[in-house]
This record gives structure tokens, sequence and C-alpha cells, in this order.
């Protein structure tokens, strides 16, 4: 999906409201719209246009990559999140908020804004929500801000805001687009939710791997995030159905990851549970680079270059070449790599 692909003029943005999320000590949420001037609505569709063009920049033609929950992002990087994620049902229900209440007294306790997000419209009523941490915004609010006024430096006497360049994600009926997924997952993302939704999803999960116990996962599920997180990146794979026992059992082998089996199933071993899950989400990988040294590593980022890389190699191994000379063996050392971290 694409911004393009959805029901929104991008570029004839006819209207701008702006709203804040608030959250005070007790946790208590409340969504108020701000009254603003026109100056405000002109800077509100520039972040838009800002945040739309930094998207399309990163990703010029193809569909906008889905998000992993487990994957770790460049600050910049554009995704997408269809509207029919499960877990996404707090924030695609900022978007189908309509009449919110206009709050003459909505920034009063500036400290307790969260996000603050701008609704626009189209000419023909279609609209999109764009949302943004409220860290710059508030900023100000605890530095001494001057003004220099009647050719004198006087101090601020109403607290001072300052909008950001681009927004964070935007939300569209289709689903949202996100520029920066940290931010995106800090604030739209619960922890709690995901928990019990993937846990939730394990019994159907192991009728589509039907070698995997990963109904043995609920109780670990529904306390860690970072399993949740990674097996709602495994739900999202096309694969599991076609997933071979003998090959993954030799993975976890290949890998040092310990499991038992019980009635042709394959079943995590306590303690194991994360590495368990990171090798079906093709998160752990190992080389052997260095004669004797088999090296394991743990990719927080990872992207698949080519799926018939193995298929091109085994075509290419076949071809005669010249035997290697041997060298002596290197001493061991550590070693390590940009996007990933080393196992053992």
């Amino acid at each position: 999906m694409r911004p393009e692909n959805i029901s929104f003029c991008w570029k004839n943005v006819t209207r701008a409201e702006m709203g804040v999320i608030l959250e005070d000590s007790k946790h208590q949420i409340k969504i108020l719209r701000v009254p603003i001037t026109n100056a405000v609505q002109t800077t509100l569709k520039d972040m838009l246009s800002a945040t739309h063009a930094a998207m399309i920049k990163l990703v010029p033609t193809d569909d906008f990559p889905d998000l992993e929950l487990a994957q770790i992002y460049e600050p910049k990087t554009a995704l997408f999140v269809p509207a029919t994620w499960d877990f996404l049902q707090e924030a695609m229900a900022l978007h189908a908020l309509s009449n919110l209440p206009l709050a003459p007294n909505a920034l009063d306790n500036p400290d307790e804004v969260r996000i603050y997000f701008a609704i626009f419209r189209d000419p023909r009523g279609n609209k999109v929500v764009a949302c943004r941490r409220a860290v710059t915004f508030k900023g100000l609010i605890k530095r001494k801000i001057f003004f220099w006024k009647d050719k004198t430096l006087a101090p601020a006497d109403s607290p001072v805001f300052a909008l950001d360049h681009e927004f964070d994600y935007i939300i569209a009926q289709e689903g949202i687009f996100i520029l920066h997924p940290g931010q995106f997952s800090a604030e739209a993302v619960d922890n709690k939710t995901i928990c019990k939704q993937s846990a939730d999803a394990l019994p159907v999960m192991e009728k589509r791997a039907k070698f995997i116990s990963f109904s043995a996962l609920d109780a670990y599920v529904r306390t860690h995030p970072m399993a949740a997180k990674l097996l709602a990146s495994i739900r999202q794979r096309k694969d599991l159905e076609v997933m071979s026992p003998e090959l993954v059992k030799t993975q976890f082998a290949r890998q040092g990851i310990p499991f038992t089996e019980r009635n042709g199933m394959v079943i995590p071993v306590a303690e194991h549970e994360i590495d368990f899950l990171k090798l079906l989400d093709r998160r752990l990988y190992d080389m052997e680079l260095i004669e004797g040294q088999h090296e394991l590593y743990a990719a927080g980022n990872r992207t698949q270059r080519a799926a018939t890389a193995a298929r091109s190699f085994k075509s290419k191994s076949k071809q005669k070449s010249p035997p290697a000379k041997k060298s002596a063996p290197a001493k061991k050392r550590p070693t390590s790599r940009a996007s990933g971290t080393s196992r053992a």
C-alpha cells in the first residue's frame, strides 16, 4: 500500500483541525480539540506535506513494507500497517472520532499532553489524522522564553508551544502510514494488548504449522512483550504451512536451541522461548568464515536479500573450481556486525 492509493487528495487539503490526547497523573485519557488560527492551520498543512514527501522519498515506487513489531528500524523508515491488524484498534478509533468538543482550556496543563494530532480533509470530505508525540511541542515550556516587544526584552506571559517539521504517522481509513517507527511503537502499540492478542492467536498458528506446539508458549507470551511481538511478526508470514519439520529441527540444533518433542510436536524449552521464536522469525543466523570457529548471531533488523539465493548457490557450487590453498588457522577473536549481535 502507498499513500497515493488511498481515498484522500494529498494535493488539495481544504481544512485542518488540531487536537490533543491528554493523560493525567491517574492515567485518565482525554481527547480534545484545540482552537487554532488560520496560521496554525497552514503550518499543520505544511507538516502533512513534509511528512508525505519524506515517505515518498524513502520509498519512491514500491508498496510500503508492512511494520514488523519485533524489527529494529532506522529512526526514519516508511512503513504501513493495514487497518485490519487487531492491535490497531485504539489508533484506528482516533480516525473514527467525529464532532470532537472544542476545548479552550485544552492546553492549560501542558505536561499532560501526550500526543498532538491534526485532522485533515479534502474537498470530498475524505480525511486522514496525523499524529506526533508531544516532546518538542511542550519542550519550550520549562525554558525561559523572552520576546522582543516595544523595544524591550520581556518574558513570555503564557506557555509557548512548538510544532514539529513532520508527523510521526498518518492514520487513514485503509491503515496507518508510518514515518518514525520508534515513536509509533511507543505511542500506538500497547504491550498488554499485544501480549493478549498474540497469546489468543496461538491455537490458530498451531493449525498453520502443525508440528510446532505454539500453545506451550501461552503463559510466557501473556507476560513477555518481546515474545508477543515476535509472534505477531511470525503470524504475518505466509509460509508457516510449508515449513519442513526436519529442517526446522536441524536449525534448532545448529543454533544450539534446545527443544523437546511429544506426539510429533516440537516444544520450546523454558528460558529459551525468545531464541525459539527468533529462529522461526528468521532472526538468528550463523557464520563460519574462520576454520573451526562457528559464530552465532542475532539480527535485530533483518531483510531478505533474495528468495532464490540458496538455489543460485547450489547451481554455482556444481561448477568445478581450483582447490583452495590451505592457510594457517586464524586465532579466535571477538567478531561484530552492524545489523547483528553475537550470541556466542
